[in-house]
């Protein structure tokens, strides 16, 4: 009975003090009240010997007190616990840069199962908290080689990577590439410290493309590196493409902590994630096919027109569709090569009322793969019918008599004309002219040898303001040039 008597004071004289430590006697310890607060008891972790600040031998790593948790408060006793909350802000004694750090580390070291690794972690999180005690057993931890440099080293690494939280600042970039190339793009994640945000995991998706690989390996999801996570993908459609990449990192904003008695530690647990998301899309089509418009001299206002298109290497096969009003004109170009359409035949003023292309991958030519994408582009053939212009003179028998020169437009044409008369390289006499309208211009009287030149202009505008050039020559079209004789 005595022994039994004796066991029993012994075990109510020891108390579990300051940072979680082993069973040991000591004074002023706090005891919870029975069946209110539950007692914690160590979980993953190293003991450490005690010294300044810490008589007893140290826990340094999780408690399961409730939930698996850390400790905080070191020089408190052992952690007991009635119920937790929800921190979303500040945890009460810390600052809230500390805070944050204190919740990633607990949110990422908490289910941890190597006990080096959730020592370091625990330690980590009393240094983020500098408490008076803590900072005392730990000066003399590290110069009595209890916490070897190696191992300072590692709690270093779990704070600087603790630095790199939310808000995270993400940017997005990918090359542009058309239809069935590849090219690479890059995701810049930055933690709140300005920096990259090292070792923090990225997923990759797209629509309108296929994600090959993401720091060379294939698949969606890589590590964020120094230089930042880089990818590669393929075009796979003619729309718009769009990536989002997805950040997942343990939470910085939020963690839970134990209800304690007074005088006991408290724990601070994990459990929570968040997620940053940045998109970046953008629309990329193929340059429209070149047009070659050939009129001849003295035209009747219709030109040979031809399309032709330099489809780029590491595309697909590739089908143009140029309509002007009712009439089509297809053609098709390989990749790497130049596609040249049929000539056709068009009035001047006609517009290419739409360009338009699909692919038709592997086969040349065949049936399209693709929606056909429309390019707002309005062209107009330009190739106006040449004016008409006669020199009248009179007659031998009356030398006296002036001449005169009669211009006509063509008929039906809606472009704007305006005539030119010059005698000897002298100023011009004009007349504007549309439509068929004809129009005579005297020239005074004529002697031999006088040099007449009848010329036209025409225009898109009834100001007479926009010339029409000839066939990419000057918008001056000498219709006659003569040597008067009489």
């Amino acid at each position: 009975m005595s022994r039994f008597k004796k066991l029993t004071i012994l075990f109510t004289s020891a108390v579990l003090f300051g940072g979680g430590a082993i069973l040991f006697g000591g004074v002023g310890a706090t005891t919870a009240t029975a069946g209110t607060y539950a007692t914690g008891s160590p979980a993953v972790g190293l003991s450490f010997p005690g010294g300044p600040g810490h008589p007893g031998p140290v826990w340094a790593g999780t408690w399961q007190n409730g939930q698996k948790g850390f400790c905080i408060d070191f020089g408190e006793g052992t952690p007991n616990r009635k119920g937790s909350r929800v921190i979303n802000g500040p945890i009460p004694g810390m600052t809230a840069e500390a805070s944050r750090q204190a919740m990633l580390i607990a949110n990422k070291y908490d289910k941890n199962g190597s006990s080096q690794t959730t020592a370091n972690a625990g330690i980590a999180i009393w240094r983020l908290q500098h408490d008076s005690a803590f900072n005392k057993w730990y000066g003399f931890a590290r110069k009595a080689g209890v916490i070897t440099t190696a191992r300072e080293d590692a709690i270093n690494a779990i704070i600087n990577d603790a630095r790199q939280h939310a808000p995270y600042n993400m940017h997005v970039t990918a090359d542009k590439v058309l239809f069935g190339q590849s090219a690479k793009g890059t995701v810049k994640v930055f933690g709140s410290n300005g920096k990259p945000a090292v070792g923090r995991p990225v997923t990759v998706t797209a629509t309108g493309a296929k994600i090959l690989t993401v720091n060379g390996v294939k698949g969606h999801k890589g590590i964020v590196r120094s230089t930042f996570v880089v990818f590669t993908y393929q075009r796979t459609a003619t729309a718009k493409v769009t990536f989002k990449a997805t950040l997942a990192s343990d939470s910085s904003k939020k963690a839970r902590v134990s209800i304690s008695s007074a005088g006991h530690q408290r724990t601070l647990s994990g459990g929570f994630t968040e997620t940053e998301t940045k998109p970046f899309d953008y629309e990329m089509t193929v340059n429209g096919p070149e047009i070659t418009q050939e009129c001849a001299t003295n035209c009747d206002g219709v030109s040979k027109v031809t399309f032709t298109f330099n489809n780029p290497t590491k595309a697909q096969n590739i089908t143009w569709e140029e309509r002007i009003g009712s009439d089509r004109v297809q053609f098709s170009a390989r990749p790497g090569a130049t596609g040249t359409s049929k000539p056709a035949y068009f009035a001047d003023g006609k517009v290419i009322t739409s360009s338009s292309y699909c692919y038709t991958g592997p086969v040349f030519s065949g049936k399209c793969t693709t929606p056909w994408v429309t390019q707002k582009i309005k062209r107009e053939i330009v190739c106006p019918a040449w004016a008409e212009g006669d020199l009248e003179l009179p007659c031998s028998c009356t030398p006296d008599l002036p001449g005169s020169v009669t211009m006509t437009s063509p008929a039906g044409s809606t472009r704007f004309y305006r005539g030119f008369v010059s005698l000897d390289a002298g100023a011009d006499t004009q007349i504007d002219l549309v439509n068929g309208i004809s129009r005579t211009i005297s020239t005074g009287k004529l002697v031999a040898g006088t040099n007449v030149v009848i010329s036209f202009k025409a225009y898109t505008d009834a100001a007479r303001k926009v010339e029409i050039p000839a066939d990419d020559g000057p918008s001056l079209h000498v219709l006659r040039e003569i040597d008067v004789v009489l």
